[in-house]
């Protein structure tokens, strides 16, 4: 590769990350999307470059039906039982 080829020229690249606890305790969202930057300049390294935060604990928090597919299998993966979990499943 040489110097005038973007590091971003080959493909988009994400890293998801599912936790079980809460890292962010200043935000109650339970996905964190980041992008890396430089640090004096805050420029941006690549808009594909993405690291992604999941956090459980506060999914299992939600006292209502997913309401995409992502919560869908993070309610999943929470083992959550009885009426929540046969909503998911079907």
């Amino acid at each position: 590769m040489t110097p005038s080829i973007s590091l971003c020229y080959f493909r988009k690249w994400k890293n998801h990350d599912i936790i079980s606890f809460n890292w962010f305790t200043d935000d109650e969202r339970y996905q964190q999307t980041f992008h890396l930057r430089e640090d004096e300049t805050w420029r941006l390294l690549c808009e594909d470059l993405e690291i992604h935060f999941l956090e459980l604990a506060k999914v299992k928090k939600l006292d209502r039906q997913p309401k995409d597919a992502l919560e869908a299998w993070l309610m999943y993966l929470n083992n959550l039982e009885g009426k929540e979990m046969e909503a998911i499943a079907m």
